[in-house]
């Protein structure tokens, strides 16, 4: 049976949504918006493959304008939560040929346009296949000869969604009988149907892809939020992270901890990435720390301990196995790219006798890195046991306390210095903090120091702070405080003075 998806949403200014906005994102317009005083622009988006704006009988023609009609509808409502536009988004079955695809979305709108409704079509496709599917955008007044009239409140109901299931089942499976596909989509639920299935959810958007493009932060590449998605998705996940699943910006979107962490909400954010990164590069190519199966390990059997030790050495040589595999089947590719860009450049005169330009020595570097990886990964496997590790000093120091160190160094690494904890001033500061504060202050104040003790907190005569002060009220003339500087000179200064005199006065 071919997938079944339609959504049926509200387009509303209590959102704050424009519904010259949403026409001009799914026509892939830029469309003049006179109600915000800017364009609302998404002009050139290359997964618009339709657009068509359906007018049902006796509507003015200046309606097949998506500016002017769409601008009309903001202008026609006045409550500031007023309800724009209503919104049919449904999945093309990819069993559906792509001919098919504008006569089932000029059907599906055909039904409300007979109803009253002026309805904007745009079919969207990625060029892959993926997800095709259609976004109808329906006006919700009546339509005159001179506008928009009064709302439309039939479709305001539930059996509006329900009727729209029903019409897009029956129009798609007529277009699929017809294309000789040999399959069906049905409107029904898994429970109506007497199928004892969990139903698939409906992903959607990533919510930090559109927060990290809206803000201007880098994105997540796409394998990476296919891998945080596949985590997301596991049963039970956020017992797996109770400490993080209980914050507000639950789940993690970037790998920079965020402000406010405690030491063991910071330890689950590396665990969470390090469980994405497992996702991303298998558990082959990224294999289980052995300070975590080292902590892990501690209150059990010193047998179990062995085996698990011999596990974490068998998963570290399989890794190795599979980089080598992998290994074998880039270096050619690699070697044919090293090859076209050295002919390339000796094509346009750059010289090509760089060390790093000889193949046989990237190969061979290459290589030892592996290995040289590989053996310290099993050394490091080897000593999954409980004996000390040495600290940076040398000290011996217990596995859990290293591992903690390095957490709290990646974690400081990682904080953001902008948004670094500042301590309060202390007129923002609590009252009842100020007023501790000053008592303690007062006690200090208080303590009664001895004669004898007070020679301790005078300053001798040479370290006067405040010698400056006599200086600059001295009445000696600052040229007559310079000339005593030099009286170490003796007579020969006073008779350079008088021998040369114009001389000294211009050396001056």
């Amino acid at each position: 049976m071919a997938i079944y998806h339609l959504h049926v949403k509200n387009i509303s200014r209590r959102d704050g949504r424009s519904a010259v906005a949403a026409a001009a994102y799914r026509a892939g317009e830029t469309l003049p918006n006179d109600a915000e005083e800017k364009d609302s622009a998404f002009g050139g988006k290359r997964d618009v493959v339709f657009t068509e704006i359906r007018l049902p009988p006796g509507a003015p023609a200046w309606m097949s304008d998506r500016a002017k009609l769409w601008n009309a509808v903001e202008a026609a409502e006045k409550r500031k939560d007023a309800r724009l536009a209503k919104e049919i988004e449904f999945a093309l079955p990819v069993e559906l040929p792509r001919r098919a695809w504008e006569e089932v979305a000029r059907s599906m709108a055909d039904v409300y346009v007979t109803r009253g409704h002026v309805v904007d079509i745009a079919i969207h496709d990625d060029g892959t296949l993926r997800n095709p599917h259609v976004h109808l955008m329906l006006t919700t007044r009546a339509v005159g000869a001179d506008g928009f009239k009064l709302k439309m409140r039939e479709a305001d109901g539930l059996a509006f969604v329900t009727e729209a299931r029903q019409a897009w089942a029956v129009i798609a499976n007529d277009a699929l009988g017809k294309a000789g596909a040999g399959v069906e989509i049905d409107a029904r639920s898994h429970a109506a149907r007497g199928i004892d299935q969990l139903p698939t959810v409906h992903r959607g958007p990533d919510p930090a892809e559109r927060r990290a493009r809206r803000w201007g932060r880098p994105m997540i590449e796409h394998d990476t939020l296919e891998a945080r998605r596949e985590l997301l998705g596991e049963a039970r996940v956020r017992d797996r992270f109770p400490l993080l699943s209980g914050r507000p910006d639950w789940p993690p979107e970037r790998r920079e901890p965020v402000p406010g962490l405690s030491p063991d909400e910071a330890r689950e954010w590396g665990t969470f990435w390090r469980e994405v990164d497992k996702r991303l590069w298998g558990p082959e190519l990224y294999p289980p720390r052995p300070n975590e199966d080292r902590i892990r390990l501690e209150n059990q059997d010193p047998i179990r301990v062995g085996e698990a030790a011999k596990k974490l050495l068998a998963d570290v040589e399989r890794g190795a196995a599979v980089r080598e595999e992998v290994l074998e089947d880039l270096l050619p590719v690699w070697r044919e790219l090293h090859d076209a860009v050295r002919e390339r450049m000796q094509a346009d005169g750059y010289r090509t006798d760089h060390p790093l330009d000889d193949w046989k020595r990237v190969e061979a570097s290459l290589r030892e890195f592996d290995a040289k990886l590989t053996e310290l990964r099993l050394q490091e496997a080897e000593r999954t046991g409980l004996e000390p590790v040495p600290d940076p000093d040398g000290r011996p120091l217990h596995p859990r306390e290293l591992e903690e160190a390095e957490e709290r160094l990646i974690f400081e690494e990682r904080r953001p210095a902008s948004r670094a904890a500042v301590p309060p001033r202390p007129e923002r500061m609590p009252v009842e903090e100020r007023v501790e504060a000053r008592a303690a202050v007062d006690r200090q104040n208080d303590i009664e120091v001895s004669e004898r003790g007070t020679d301790k907190y005078r300053l001798a005569p040479h370290e006067d702070r405040l010698d400056w002060l006599d200086a600059a009220h001295s009445p000696t003339p600052a040229a007559a405080r310079r000339e005593d500087r030099l009286d170490w000179l003796g007579d020969r200064e006073t008779e350079r003075s008088r021998t040369d005199g114009p001389e000294r006065e211009r050396d001056r």
